[in-house]
């Protein structure tokens, strides 16, 4: 399915949910050809730079806790942008947001 995807588009996004809390077997995931990978950093104990070399990709997605008692669930704004500050200086050397600081908004770590 996923070559199928990926002949339609060059930007297919795997994206290995942690929103109930449970440990996803991403190493069935390891070897699937992807634009980017949007992995739960906190359920996986993954932070972007052990999941890009994990996954071998040059873009990873999230990076923020999104469980309910997270800081993109339930912080405040000044949170969600130390944060994303945070995720920056750990990880980006390319950094394209798409939209504002909200509590839905997602951060694309891209390594060229």
């Amino acid at each position: 399915m996923l070559d199928y995807a990926n002949s339609i588009s060059k930007y297919n996004i795997l994206h290995c949910c942690g929103w109930s809390g449970d440990k996803n077997r991403v190493e069935v995931w390891k070897n699937y050809k992807a634009a980017a990978v949007n992995l739960a950093v906190y359920v996986e104990d993954m932070d972007l730079n052990v999941g890009r070399d994990f996954f071998n990709t040059n873009c990873v997605l999230g990076g923020f806790d999104n469980r309910k008692n997270g800081v993109l669930y339930s912080g405040t704004l000044d949170e969600i942008k130390s944060e994303t500050i945070k995720l920056i200086n750990t990880v980006g050397k390319k950094v394209q947001y798409w939209g504002r600081i909200v509590r839905c908004q997602m951060i694309l770590i891209c390594h060229t």
